[in-house]
């Protein structure tokens, strides 16, 4: 029987190609104890050798969970589908709702007729940590704006204020919590991604 921590067919994974590349995908099928179908991504745009390493990563409510595969076959039924020989077990190396990673991103927080310059010192899926000037922040327990660019794209992501605390140098650290993400979920999985990734890369050297 699967483990309860493998991907369903239908979910979408983050897969990062040979530690580089980083694309969505959608599990097509399951089939233990060693084999998973994903989906190729759209457009299509790749065509890889069978033996490159993939490495796919997804959230549960248990945490971030990742496994390691090898491309066995590219397959044709009514799409390309990826056939992977799975090497181990998905590992659960974060036990959060969302998966999370420091970050230094320049936003643009709205309230009302308020505007404030801040700066993303952490994100996830969930939520964000904005460090503010001091002497400003929003008003806790209301819901404010979060405008970015991210994969060239402009958002405005609607978010919950949950808290604002006094940081160092006298600069406010407000907590979101953002609402409802829809498609753009897919464009903060893949920052929190990549910024995870760089985090490991600087702690190995």
């Amino acid at each position: 029987m699967r483990a309860p921590t493998w991907p369903v067919a239908g979910q979408q994974v983050s897969v990062a190609i040979d530690g580089a590349l980083d694309r969505i995908c959608i599990v097509d099928d399951v089939r233990p104890p060693r084999c998973l179908v994903l989906r190729q991504p759209v457009p299509v745009e790749l065509d890889l050798p069978a033996g490159t390493t993939l490495v796919l990563s997804w959230k549960t409510s248990a945490g971030l969970h990742q496994l390691t595969a090898v491309l066995a076959s590219q397959l044709w039924d009514h799409m390309p589908l990826w056939e992977l020989e799975v090497l181990h077990d998905p590992m659960v190396s974060q036990q959060r709702a969302f998966a999370r990673a420091p970050d230094a991103l320049p936003v643009e927080l709205t309230q009302a007729e308020h505007r404030w310059r801040a700066i993303v010192v952490d994100l996830s899926e969930g939520g964000a940590r904005c460090v503010l000037r001091p002497g400003e922040a929003p008003v806790v327990g209301g819901t404010v704006e979060l405008h970015l660019s991210l994969d060239g794209r402009q958002l405005a992501l609607a978010a919950e204020v949950l808290s604002v605390e006094l940081g160092s140098d006298d600069r406010q650290v407000a907590r979101l919590r953002f609402a409802a993400l829809g498609r753009t979920a897919d464009v903060l999985h893949r920052r929190v991604m990549e910024q995870q990734r760089r985090a490991r890369a600087v702690g190995r050297t």
